[in-house]
């Protein structure tokens, strides 16, 4: 039920992981979505397939027969999808990327369970960037080529997505982008989805803020000078403007 899943946990959360299982729980809710979606254009590949190879060799079928055994119901075979997480577990952004991973353990078990009555389960599997655009790249290619995962988690800086795109593109995966904030990600490319909002949107937010509601007429703003930090303070943006 992607749907359910969507809309998240309405209780108040006690800790901070609980807070991030919340977020993740809509999150997984997406990839949930991505897979029943990349499963039901493999089933229609198949059923094609089949009723060529069924039209090719015309028989006259026997009768079907009627007995006790025909009643039971083979057990459903599950599925395991592999979905990968390129976080930066190490590095100057392991702090909200390790909250990232205990948020999607702590609620994996119940997506699972919603994928298990269509014949499918997710397994998460986690690779570190280091928030590091080339080691990201190489994680990435690992998680792509050895792993065969259809969908990715990214998060931990801009360059590690950007970095990530073009394997995704060539390979047909699609990036869910959960932390990062760069205004290049905005289009950059079909096979993103844009998760977290971008630097210039929270600034604008907290600056509509500050001048609107709080009467604030001068604000200071401290960053990061690389990509994720850049976009908050206006430059060629033109939002402080």
């Amino acid at each position: 039920r992607p749907s359910e899943l969507l809309e998240g946990d309405s209780r108040r959360p006690e800790t901070r992981t609980q807070r991030e299982a919340g977020g993740m729980r809509r999150v997984l809710g997406l990839v949930l979505a991505c897979v029943l979606i990349i499963a039901a254009c493999g089933d229609s590949d198949d059923a094609d397939t089949t009723t060529t190879a069924a039209a090719a060799g015309a028989t006259t079928a026997a009768p079907a027969t009627t007995g006790a055994a025909a009643t039971t119901a083979a057990p459903m075979e599950i599925q395991t999808i592999n979905v990968g997480a390129l976080y930066s577990l190490t590095g100057p952004f392991a702090d909200f990327s390790v909250i990232y991973q205990e948020g999607i353990n702590l609620v994996l078990d119940e997506v699972n369970a919603e994928l298990a009555e269509v014949g499918y389960q997710i397994e998460m599997v986690y690779e570190d960037s280091q928030a590091n655009a080339n080691i990201g790249l190489e994680a990435f290619n690992k998680l792509v080529n050895v792993d065969n995962i259809p969908v990715a988690l990214i998060a931990g800086g801009s360059p590690v997505v950007l970095a990530s795109l073009p394997v995704a593109e060539e390979n047909g995966v699609t990036v869910l982008q959960t932390g990062a904030n760069s205004p290049k990600l905005v289009g950059a490319s079909p096979n993103l989805i844009n998760v977290a909002p971008t630097g210039v949107l929270e600034a604008q937010a907290a600056s509509g803020y500050a001048y609107e509601v709080l009467g604030h007429r001068t604000m200071g703003i401290v960053a990061m000078n690389n990509d994720f930090g850049i976009p908050s303070l206006g430059g060629d943006t033109g939002w402080l403007r």
